[in-house]
Order: structure tokens, then C-alpha cells, then sequence
């Protein structure tokens, strides 16, 4: 049987039902090399939580700002490397070398889109993601948007292999009635029966635009007064956030939920009407189409978003000011029929295009490939 290793930071909580389902395939046995959690250079899980995961760990080693590298591991055991192609794994390279030295094929998997698409790319980071993807024998992206990232940079003829960048959204599917009990639970307790909720959920930092969200909440707020904002997560952001919003807060039109553990996310969903989207749409978006729930979003083009479809699963702002995109909203309070019919359309969109078999499916196509070259 072939052996493929699969190069990772660490394995984060979204992550690790896509590693179980890999090495689970009877096809080949499939090893994932990473760290273990460590808060100064990785959001992984603890060792501990690895059930069904077969692990060689590799440590990773912070060298400054956001430039992270990879302990060197022997590859002799392996048929096949997987590596994240990230910029700031400066590792990377020398894991190509070694395994050009060695004759072992590389598949790269990563994004390729730059994180701020409002931030002018520089020539100099493009080269260098050109330069790794061209020494990889082929790539697992993530989405349409990343293939043409990669084609647009000159690698149109190098074998890519579309993996939706998902979450283990089976779950919503496998859990929807459980997690719609929970979800009427908690807009009882929170007293929001009969308002129509808008919800952001993720990290709380400044380029996810929340505080671009809670303004366009204050418009649509003044034309649909039961309206109410539901905002959970944390992160670095939510001090500033809080104080913007002290006012909402105080008069019962919104609410800050904090960090949701781990498996209360589709509670939190069901508990919601509609999900917003700002900027840099995350995964987020992918687990609020798997609980049917409409997603109300910017035009931007990014991964986390090519499923959207405006008018047909979602409503899509008609540009990036807030009052386009209270309007949006607006539009979603006062159409709660064309709302929910949106949120079915995007369930099903999802069931199609996204979530742990489809990823799965990737990577095997991807290794097949690359191995019977």
C-alpha cells in the first residue's frame, strides 16, 4: 500500500473530521505530520483529541512575526508528500527539496488568494507562491477562486484538483432537527420569538468588518424596529466592538454571545434568521448554508463565497457601503418567505458542493494522479 504524509501546521477542531475520513481510506495510508497545539505557533487541537488520526508529530517552530518552520522529518517511509504551500511556512522549500532529492512526488494544498483583497498583491510574494506551486506535481485548491488565482499567476497547465474549502457540514445535516430544538430553546431564553434575528459568527477581528455589520444593523434597525443582532465569537476586536455597540445592547436590540464551545454552533445557527456576511467570509458561511439559513453578504470574491449566488441562495449587497448592505438586510426582514426559500436553496447548494466527502474526493483524485504519473 502507498504512503502519503500529509504536511500540517496543526489540526484545528473544523479540520479534523476531513483528517479521520483520510485515513480511514483503505486505498492508501495516510499520515499527518503536525504539531501539536501550542498557542504561540499553532491553532491545533491536543494530542489527546486525535481519535481515528494517524499522527507523526513535527514541530513547528515560530521565528518571527508570522514566519513559522516545519521540523525536518525522514520521508523515507512515504510514496507521496501533501504540504501546505503557505507563504509564511518558510519550510516549505527545503521539504521540496528534499523531496526532488529523493524522487518523492509533492502535491501542494493551499489558497493561493491573498487574505486582504483590498491590499494590492506585491510582485514579490506572487513569485515566490508561483515558484512553490511550480515545484509541486500538481495542487489541491480551494474553490474555483483559488484555481484561477493559480492559473493567473502562470500554473494554467499544472494539474489542479478543486477542493471546496468546507467543514464537516454533514453534521448540520445529520443533527438539523436536534440543533433546531436547541436553537428555539435558546431564542426563548434570550426572548426573541417573534424578531427577525440577524447573526455574525466567527472571529471578532477587524478585517471580518463587524463593526461595518453593526452600523448597517443601526440603519436597517431604524426601518424594522423588532429586528435584533446576535453576534458570537471572540477575538481581538470584541473590546472596540462592545463599546460601539454599549447602545444596542442596552435597549435589548442585540446581543454579544462570546466564544461558542465546540458542537453549540448549530444551535446558535438554528437561532438565527439570517447570516451576515461583511468581509473575508469564512467557513462560517458554509455552516449557516448547511442549517438552511439565508446569508445576507458583500459581492466580494473570495473562496468562502463562490457558492453564494445572489437572488438564488442569498442576498448579495449591490456594493461594499453599509447602507447597500442594510439594505440587503432590510430587504431579507421585509421578504421572510424569499429569506427562507434562499436558505433551503443554499442547504441544498451545499449538500452538493461542499463539506468532508467532497474534500475527500479531492485528495484521492489528487493522489491518484500524482501517483500513477
Amino acid at each position: 500500500m502507498k504512503k502519503v504524509l500529509i504536511l500540517q501546521r496543526a489540526i484545528p477542531n473544523y479540520r479534523l473530521p476531513l483528517f479521520q475520513a483520510l485515513c480511514a481510506l483503505k486505498e492508501v495510508e495516510i499520515t499527518i505530520g503536525c504539531a501539536e497545539h501550542d498557542e504561540a505557533t499553532s491553532t491545533g487541537i491536543p494530542a489527546d483529541n486525535y481519535a481515528g488520526v494517524r499522527i507523526l508529530p513535527v514541530k513547528v517552530h515560530k521565528l518571527g512575526g508570522k514566519l513559522l518552520f516545519q521540523q525536518v522529518v525522514s520521508l523515507n517511509p512515504y510514496d507521496l508528500v501533501i504540504t501546505d504551500i503557505s507563504i509564511n511556512m518558510v519550510s516549505v522549500p527545503v521539504y521540496l527539496l528534499l523531496c526532488r532529492l529523493k524522487g518523492i512526488p509533492v502535491i501542494g494544498w493551499g489558497k493561493g488568494v491573498p487574505q486582504l483583497l483590498d491590499v494590492p498583491e506585491s510582485g514579490l510574494k506572487r513569485r515566490y507562491k508561483k515558484f512553490i506551486a511550480s515545484c509541486c506535481q500538481g495542487l489541491i485548491v480551494y474553490g474555483q477562486i483559488s484555481k484561477k488565482y493559480f492559473e493567473s499567476i502562470g500554473l494554467g497547465r499544472k494539474p489542479m484538483f478543486v477542493a471546496q474549502n468546507s467543514v464537516h457540514t454533514e453534521r448540520f445535516y445529520e443533527q438539523f432537527e436536534q440543533h433546531a430544538q436547541e436553537g428555539a430553546a435558546l431564542r426563548q431564553q434570550l426572548g426573541l420569538q417573534d424578531r427577525f434575528v440577524f447573526g455574525y459568527f466567527g472571529k471578532l477581528t477587524g478585517r471580518k468588518g463587524v463593526d461595518k455589520i453593526i452600523e448597517a444593523f443601526r440603519i436597517v434597525k431604524d426601518m424594522q424596529p423588532a429586528s435584533y443582532l446576535l453576534i458570537a465569537g471572540n477575538g481581538p476586536d470584541r473590546a472596540r466592538l462592545e463599546k460601539l455597540g454599549a447602545d444596542l445592547v442596552a435597549e435589548g436590540s442585540m446581543q454579544f454571545m462570546g466564544r461558542v464551545p465546540n458542537g453549540g454552533e448549530g444551535a446558535v445557527l438554528h437561532a438565527i434568521d439570517a447570516y451576515l456576511s461583511y468581509s473575508q467570509g469564512g467557513l462560517g458561511i458554509l455552516e449557516a448554508m448547511a442549517t438552511a439559513r439565508t446569508i445576507i453578504s458583500t459581492p466580494e470574491v473570495f473562496p468562502e463565497t463562490e457558492l453564494l449566488q445572489g437572488n438564488h441562495n442569498c442576498f448579495l449587497s449591490a456594493d461594499f457601503s453599509t447602507g447597500a448592505f442594510a439594505a440587503a438586510m432590510e430587504k431579507a426582514v421585509r421578504e421572510p418567505a424569499a429569506a427562507h426559500a434562499m436558505g433551503v436553496q443554499a442547504q441544498q447548494t451545499v449538500k452538493e458542493k461542499a463539506g468532508t466527502t467532497v474534500m475527500v474526493n479531492a485528495f484521492l483524485n489528487a493522489i491518484r494522479h500524482t501517483l500513477n504519473q
